[in-house]
């Protein structure tokens, strides 16, 4: 593990972590250190999991790439530690106007 990248070392204690099956996970900020293409490979394997195995995921991001239609629930914390707008994502109205505009493009 010492001679491969930083970026090949953070896929592999990734793959490590989700090795197992589980029912539920919490993910921190998992996808910081990975490129575009790992970041999707990997929310797509999730999805998957999640949809077919029924188990549920926990993500905490401030990285919002790739998740357009991926949530079912949100709930977003303001600055301070303060609650936010909390529910299913359908519900949201900001990302409802989104949509209606053709967002994200």
């Amino acid at each position: 593990m010492h001679q491969v990248s930083d970026g090949q070392r953070r896929r592999v204690q990734i793959f490590l972590g989700l090795i197992r099956p589980f029912k539920i996970l919490l993910l921190d900020e998992v996808t910081v250190s990975l490129d575009v293409v790992v970041r999707q490979d990997l929310l797509r394997w999730l999805k998957t999991e999640s949809e077919t195995r029924g188990a549920t995921i926990l993500y905490a991001t401030h990285i919002f790439d790739g998740l357009d239609d991926w949530p079912t629930h949100l709930h977003y914390l303001c600055n301070k530690g303060h609650t936010g707008w909390q529910g299913k994502i359908g519900e949201l109205t900001l990302y409802q106007q989104l949509r209606s505009k053709g967002e994200p493009r």
